[in-house]
């Protein structure tokens, strides 16, 4: 049965959240991979799955340095907690990246996590990315866009 977090519970996982930002725009790879469990999975949709720690830092690495610089910012946190050692958080995303030809690139979408306590603290257990929009990124061949869109009631 699921139930709201404390307020101990819920700072420690915006905790998670925020310092994903923070270190996806420092470009602390090695520090990033440390807030996802050993075998999490990032989605980016359209059946793109990351798995496990050490693809993930890899995907960092390669993906960061396309950028010279990034800003990612997320709002409108909810958590809920599925037991006492699993949540699920939801947050609005905005992402914009500069490219190393001067342009630039953004997405605005929704990142739907699962989390899991190690018994010290939280970690990513999978991430699932969608966006409503985003402009001046390329799209992968066989696609019909950069980032799967979320999926809408209407």
């Amino acid at each position: 049965m699921s139930r709201p977090p404390t307020e101990t519970e819920r700072h420690e996982i915006e905790r998670v959240l925020f310092a994903y930002c923070d270190l996806v725009d420092r470009a602390h790879v090695d520090e990033l991979a440390e807030l996802f469990t050993d075998d999490a999975v990032i989605d980016y949709g359209y059946d793109r799955l990351i798995t496990g720690r050490e693809q993930i830092r890899g995907l960092f690495h390669d993906r960061l340095a396309r950028y010279l610089g990034t800003s990612h910012h997320a709002s409108n946190v909810t958590v809920e907690l599925t037991d006492d050692t699993a949540a699920i958080a939801s947050s609005a995303v905005y992402a914009w990246h500069r490219l190393p030809n001067g342009d630039t690139a953004e997405v605005w979408g929704r990142y739907d996590d699962e989390l899991a306590h190690d018994g010290t603290t939280w970690r990513l257990a999978r991430r699932t990315i969608r966006a409503a929009g985003w402009q001046g990124f390329e799209v992968p061949d066989g696609l019909p866009g950069p980032f799967e869109p979320i999926e809408r009631g209407v």
